[in-house]
C-alpha cells in the first residue's frame, strides 16, 4: 500500500492531459495506453497464439452507438481497427469477445462475438434483437450471418454470451444464452416478465433448439458454461423467492433442459430491498467463481465474492463481501485467475475520496479504477487494493486477462470529461501494481 497514492497521483498526471497527437502521452516508465475517437466505452479483452491483444469496446458517435474492435501489438501500439455497425441509426451494444483458437487452415486465431440491437419503432417502442458471429485475428466478420452486417440475429432476444459445443460431429454448434419475454419449450412459468433464453445453433443459420427458464418476476441472464459431460451452467439474477434481486445459477443437461422447479438462489441480500447484480463469472479453482456488486435502498455499493461447484452448489464459505483496505464501497465488474490461482477483481471506487494523513480530508474524485487481490474462499486479501484514474472523469476497469508471464493486462473506460471517454489498457503485476 505504500505505493497506492504515488501510482494515483502518477496516473492522475498522465491521465489529465488533453488527448490530442501532440500531447499524447507516452509512457516510458509505466505500460499505460489509451485508444478511439470521441465517446468509447471497453466491453472485454482477448489475446492471439501470436502475442497480439484484441479489445472488444462500444464506439458512440451521436446518437448511435455501433461495435468497435481494436487489434494492438504486445507493447501496446494499435495495429487494425474496426467498426461494426449492425444497423443504422441503433444502439448495438456488445457484451462479450470469447477465444476459440488457432485455426489451422486459415493460420488465424478466431473468436466469438455476443451483444445486442436496441432499435425503437415508429410508435416509440424499444424493441431487442440478439446478435453474434465470428471473427478473425484481423477483425475480419466470417460468420455467413442472416443480416447484411452478416451478424447472426435472433429477435426478441439480448443475447449475453455463446459457447461453442464440444460435439464432434463435423458441424460447429454454438449454444446462445440471452434473456427474452419470448417462452419456449420447458419453461415452468410464463408471467410476461423476462425469462433466460437458450437456443442451440450453427452458423448456416440452423436452430437445434430453444429453451426458456422462467419464474416469478423478471431473470437475467449473465453468463454460460459447458462441463466436461456437457451439461451447460448458467448464472444470472432472478427476482423469484426473495426481497429484491438476487444471484441465480441454473443447471440444464445438454438439451437445455433443467429437472429443477425453482431457481438455485446463491446468495440472498441480507438487507431487505437491496439487490445483487452479478457483472462477472469464470471458471476458477473450485468450479466458477462469480463477482457482483449489492445496491442496498439507500443506494451504497459493496463488491462480492462467490464460488459455485460446476453443478451450480455454492461452495460453503465463498460468500464474501469485497471492501477495499479503506473501506470505501465499490462494484466488482471484472476478474481473471492469476496463475498463483487466487483471482484479480476489478472493478471500480463510485466515489473516491483520499486523505492526505490521519483525519484529515483530502481531494475528492469522481469515479475510480478498483484492483484487488482475491481468494477463491476467503475474499479479499487486504493489502494489495490498487486505485487509478483521472481527476475530471468517471473510470471503470471491464475486463482483464492474466499474460503468460503472470502479469495482468486491464481493458478500462477512461473518462477524459467533456464527452470524451477512451479505451484504456494497463498492464500491471500479480499485486495490481503499474508495470513498465
Amino acid at each position: 500500500m505504500k505505493q497506492f497514492f504515488l501510482y494515483t497521483l502518477l496516473l492522475c498526471f498522465i491521465w489529465s492531459c488533453t488527448p490530442s497527437d501532440e500531447n499524447s502521452p507516452a509512457p516510458t516508465e509505466v505500460f499505460v495506453k489509451y485508444y478511439g475517437q470521441g465517446t468509447n466505452e471497453a466491453v472485454d479483452l482477448a489475446r492471439t497464439s501470436t502475442g497480439e491483444i484484441i479489445i472488444l469496446g462500444s464506439n458512440i458517435q451521436s446518437e448511435s452507438q455501433d461495435f468497435y474492435l481494436l487489434k494492438v501489438d504486445a507493447e501496446g501500439n494499435e495495429v487494425a481497427s474496426e467498426v461494426y455497425d449492425l444497423k443504422s441509426g441503433s444502439t448495438d451494444i456488445p457484451l462479450k469477445m470469447k477465444s476459440l483458437g488457432f485455426n489451422s487452415t486459415t493460420g488465424l486465431d478466431e473468436f466469438l462475438l455476443v451483444g445486442y440491437i436496441q432499435s425503437r419503432d415508429a410508435s416509440g417502442l424499444d424493441f431487442f434483437e440478439g446478435a453474434w458471429c465470428k471473427i478473425d485475428a484481423d477483425l475480419n466478420i466470417i460468420s455467413t450471418g442472416s443480416d447484411s452486417s452478416r451478424f447472426n440475429l435472433l429477435e426478441n432476444v439480448i443475447t449475453t454470451d455463446i459457447i461453442r459445443t464440444t460435439e464432434t460431429d463435423g458441424v460447429e454448434k454454438f449454444v446462445v444464452l440471452g434473456h427474452s419475454r419470448q417462452t419456449f419449450a420447458g419453461d415452468p412459468v410464463s408471467d410476461g416478465g423476462y425469462q433466460i433464453y437458450l437456443t442451440k445453433v450453427d452458423d448456416q443459420g440452423e436452430v437445434y433448439w430453444s429453451k426458456s427458464h422462467g419464474y416469478l418476476g423478471d431473470e437475467e441472464s449473465l453468463a454460460l458454461f459447458e462441463n466436461a459431460d456437457r451439461s451447460l451452467v448458467i448464472v444470472g439474477s432472478t427476482e423469484a423467492g426473495a426481497d429484491g434481486r438476487n444471484v441465480y445459477v441454473i443447471e440444464t443437461n445438454s438439451l437445455g433442459t433443467s429437472d429443477k422447479n425453482a431457481p438455485r438462489i446463491v446468495i440472498n441480500n441480507s438487507v431487505s430491498g437491496a439487490d445483487e447484480t452479478p457483472t462477472a463469472a469464470i471458471k476458477s479453482s473450485l468450479g466458477y467463481s462469480i463477482v457482483g456488486y449489492t445496491t442496498g435502498v439507500n443506494g451504497q455499493m459493496a463488491g462480492f465474492h462467490v464460488a459455485i461447484t460446476p453443478s451450480g452448489d455454492m461452495v460453503a464459505n465463498s460468500n464474501n463481501v469485497l471492501e477495499t483496505d479503506y473501506s470505501l464501497p465499490c462494484q466488482a465488474l471484472a476478474l481473471t485467475k492469476t496463475i498463483y490461482n487466487d483471482l484479480m477483481v476489478l472493478g471500480s471506487i463510485p466515489n473516491f475520496r483520499e486523505t492526505t494523513g490521519e483525519g484529515t480530508a483530502g481531494a475528492n474524485k469522481l469515479e475510480q479504477i478498483l484492483l484487488m487481490r482475491v481468494s477463491p474462499l476467503s475474499g479479499h486479501i487486504e493489502g494489495f487494493d490498487q486505485n487509478y484514474g483521472t481527476t475530471v472523469g468517471n473510470d471503470q476497469a471491464r475486463a482483464a486477462i492474466t499474460l503468460p508471464d503472470g502479469d495482468i493486462l486491464v481493458a478500462a473506460t477512461i473518462d477524459f470529461g467533456s464527452g470524451t471517454s477512451m479505451l484504456g489498457l494497463l498492464r500491471l503485476n500479480r499485486n495490481g501494481e503499474l508495470k513498465d
